[in-house]
C-alpha cells in the first residue's frame, strides 16, 4: 500500500503541475490578446446590475496588497491573497 503511494503521488504531482503550467500558458495569452483587465470586466460585466446587493461587484474597492478589484460588495477580504480590505472613496 505504501508502495503504491509513493510510485502513484509522483505521477498525480507531475500531471498537476502540468495542468497548471497550461493554465498559466493560456492565461497569459489571453491576456496579451485582450489586454488584462479588459477581459475581466467583460466577463464581470453583468454581474454588477444584479438585484441582490451582497452579490454586486464593486469597482471602487482595490485589494491594497495585491491590487486585485472587482471584489462582492460584502467582502470584507480580498478574493485573490485574503488580505482585509479597505474601500476607496472615489467621490
Amino acid at each position: 500500500s505504501i508502495l503504491a503511494g509513493v510510485a502513484v503521488i509522483p505521477a498525480q504531482a507531475a500531471s498537476l503541475a502540468e495542468a497548471y503550467l497550461d493554465f498559466q500558458k493560456e492565461r497569459s495569452l489571453e491576456k496579451s490578446r485582450t489586454g488584462g483587465s479588459a477581459r475581466m470586466s467583460a466577463k464581470l460585466g453583468g454581474l454588477g446590475d444584479r438585484v441582490d446587493d451582497k452579490d454586486a461587484i464593486s469597482k471602487t474597492t482595490i485589494c491594497g496588497k495585491c491590487g486585485a478589484g472587482f471584489h462582492r460588495m460584502d467582502a470584507s477580504f480580498c478574493w485573490s491573497c485574503g488580505t482585509p480590505l479597505k474601500t476607496m472613496d472615489t467621490s
